[in-house]
């Protein structure tokens, strides 16, 4: 759910990533009337903060390598992926493209 407007007492947050999930759900900072804060509203577990930093890592290594692929392998990686995670019931050919596949589940834009 996205809102607009929101009035919002993040005084009471009681655990970690409250106030973001809380504050993700407007579209912009301007809808925001804030009535009260504390320092866990913002707090991370430090766990997330650690796996976030590998994630990150991660994705600068995939991000380098699929640099210096050509463009043939990496279709045939996104045709490996895209099979491997598109079920059989779901009526999608493995032919169909990225751009197919996002048509038919969002519409063309």
């Amino acid at each position: 759910m996205s809102l607009d407007v929101a009035e919002m007492d993040l005084s009471k947050a009681f655990d970690y990533g409250m106030g973001y999930v809380a504050l993700s759900r407007l579209r912009s900072l301007e809808g925001l009337r804030l009535l009260g804060i504390n320092e866990m509203a913002f707090r991370v577990n430090d766990e997330i903060g650690e796996m976030d930093m590998v994630f990150k890592k991660l994705s600068k290594e995939v991000a380098s390598e699929l640099g210096q692929i050509g463009t043939e392998e990496l279709k045939l990686r996104h045709s490996t992926f895209l099979k491997g995670i598109i079920s059989k019931e779901s009526g999608i050919k493995s032919a169909d493209t990225l751009k197919d596949l996002y048509n038919k589940f969002f519409g063309k834009k």
